[in-house]
């Protein structure tokens, strides 16, 4: 569980104050035991550099006093025992807090999964969302990092407290002096902090790019185009070329902070120097003994430690409140569909069901021409439609934004007269079984991928959508059989299917969950016509008394459909059947005329 949105601040501009205690309430939720370590370890990091630095002046007191042997020996004695006991509970506050730190980033990162695989589809393609994605690996650092520099911050504040009421008694100038230096230099570190946030987007957009072309080339699917084309070079020195950039930022921030870091030394050495000055005039004018100068001298080089330690550990604090900040901006990503209760879905007595498309349209994140334009257009209960057109025409955004994927910039699409903004979003998923034109293959078994899930498989279910999708002889080939698994590039006993019958796996994951709704965006291209036309037609037959849509570049594959639609430019130009359309002698004519005439060439040519 996380802390809720402030909706009060609608910019996601979250105070560092605020920041701190949605990481502090983040781990309180996720492992409270994580706090026993906090109040030891402010306390010793505390006080045993203090008894460090007043067992000198003890030592030297008593032996200047000349005691005994045996006193001195006792004090050494009882001071070392403190040493070890208290050194052991450091170690075990220290040991408890070191060892759950590690999965406070895993949990947030499980955060930012999460959120990323529930948010609206259409955020997931938006440049500007995976530009907050980029950022969430930071954030997740600086949600595990922030709870320990508050916990030094504290460490600091008592010892600052503890070393600077030491130092008052010395001289005030000094306190003064080693507070001045302090302040100039946390105005250098929050300049220097303030700038890389500033210019963060800079080196953003080079980041994802970068990360883009390193996949890309580690990418198995992709291997071959690289060797056959010779795109090694060419993926280099792109890389290369925004790694460059990426280095020009990061020089610039390296100076800067080099500059802050310069500024620091040359203020510790006047500051010390004073203070060191102050205190050896004292000891020579005998306005101080050995004992208590070694004493001073350490609590004011410890003071000076403090100081520059809580400066550090603010500006560190104000880095991770930036990181989170972009980090919860990403949690809080507004989805735009319903992911509340919402409408229940038609009962089994209402399907096959009506869809109605009314007044759609669509226009992707940063551009203003729409996609799909005032498109309206009713699907009739148990209809087989046809979607044809040519690339660009909006076919498979028109498909997204029917099954939920897009949400329209306006208009509404209606299930049985009820708006689908109205259900919610993944029970409304629920209806529709979708095979797109690129195929994505998960490295699990056969049997789970068919299935789309690792529980309750029916096993049976499964052997009988991979026959009905022509898979038997491949199946039959496999030694393991649907408890193959996937992908050779994973396991060592995987293996890869051919493109063609990836799509017929695919086929059969679509039959397998036996939805209301059935789509074929394009998924036979890998096959010759014959066999796409084949297998559309033994799909016509499957999918009797479910609402079928089929979206086909070749439109000799579509005939067999009760309707037809051609779309041009985002909206529908001609409606109705194959023959209807023919006699009509408009685009979708034209469209099947040519590929008939290359088809017609093939034949002749053989």
């Amino acid at each position: 569980m996380i802390i809720g949105k402030n909706k009060e601040d609608k910019q996601n501009n979250y105070t560092i104050f605020q920041n701190a205690v949605f990481a502090l309430k983040n781990i309180w939720n996720w492992d409270k035991s994580y706090y026993f370590s906090f109040i030891p370890r402010i306390i010793l990091n505390v006080f045993l550099p203090l008894a460090l630095i007043y067992y000198p002046k003890l030592l030297i007191n008593l032996i200047m006093n000349k005691n005994s042997d045996t006193q001195i020996l006792s004090v050494i004695a009882v001071y070392s025992l403190i040493l070890v006991i208290t050194g052991i509970i450091q170690e075990c506050a220290s040991a408890k807090f070191n060892s759950v730190r590690y999965t406070f980033s895993i949990m947030y990162q499980d955060l930012c999964d999460i959120k990323f695989k529930s948010m609206d589809y259409e955020n997931t393609e938006n440049p500007k969302v995976l530009d907050m994605k980029t950022h969430t690996y930071s954030g997740s650092a600086a949600g595990e990092n922030m709870a320990e520099s508050i916990n030094d911050f504290l460490i600091n504040m008592l010892g600052i407290f503890t070393y600077g009421s030491i130092i008052i008694l010395i001289n005030p100038l000094i306190l003064v002096l080693l507070i001045v230096s302090t302040a100039i230099n946390y105005f250098m570190m929050s300049y220097v902090r303030k700038w890389n946030d500033k210019s963060r987007d800079n080196w953003t957009h080079l980041d994802r790019r970068i990360e883009y072309l390193f996949n890309a080339s580690q990418d198995y699917d992709r291997a071959k185009d690289i060797r056959i084309y010779k795109m090694k070079s060419w993926l280099e020195s792109l890389t290369q070329y925004y790694q460059n950039l990426r280095m020009g930022w990061l020089k610039k921030s390296w100076n800067k902070t080099m500059l802050s870091n310069f500024v620091d030394g040359l203020l510790r050495f006047i500051r010390d120097g004073v203070a060191y000055a102050i205190l050896i005039y004292m000891l020579l004018n005998n306005k101080v003994d050995v004992g208590t100068f070694v004493f001073y001298f350490g609590a004011i080089t410890g003071f000076s430690g403090w100081l520059s330690s809580i400066i550090g550990q603010y500006n560190s604090i104000a880095s991770y409140s930036i990181d989170i900040n972009r980090l919860r901006k990403f949690l809080e990503v507004e989805d735009k569909f319903n992911h509340s209760k919402g409408l229940p879905l038609p009962d089994k007595s209402q399907i096959p069901y009506s869809i109605e498309m009314k007044n759609i349209s669509y226009i992707y994140p940063g551009n203003d021409t729409p996609v799909i334009n005032n498109m309206s257009l009713t699907i009739n209960a148990g209809e087989k439609l046809a979607i044809v057109g040519l690339n660009g025409a909006g076919k498979t955004t028109f498909v997204k934004l029917l099954c939920g994927l897009y949400y329209p910039t306006s208009g509404d699409i209606k299930i049985n007269g009820k708006n689908a903004k109205n259900y919610n979003i993944n029970k409304y998923y629920t209806q529709f079984a979708v095979v797109f034109q690129e195929i994505n293959i998960i490295p699990v078994t056969i049997a789970r991928f068919v299935s789309g899930s690792g529980e309750n498989v029916d096993r049976d279910k499964v052997l009988k959508s991979l026959s009905l999708a022509g898979l038997n002889n491949v199946m039959r080939k496999l030694p393991n059989g649907i408890d193959t698994t996937l992908v050779k590039g994973i396991y060592d006993d995987g293996i890869d299917l051919s493109g063609g019958e990836k799509q017929k796996l695919v086929l059969a994951r679509a039959l397998y969950k036996d939805a209301p709704v059935i789509i074929l965006d394009e998924p036979t291209a890998a096959l010759d016509p014959i066999a796409e036309s084949e297998l559309y037609q033994k799909y016509c037959d499957l999918t009797d008394g479910k609402t079928s849509i089929y979206i086909s570049h070749r439109l000799a594959s579509t005939r067999f459909c009760d309707r037809i639609i051609f779309m041009q430019d985002g909206y529908i130009a001609e409606c109705g059947s194959h023959d209807e359309l023919m006699r009509k002698n408009g685009l979708y004519a034209n469209m099947f005329n040519i590929q008939g005439h290359y088809y017609k060439e093939g034949v002749d040519e053989k």
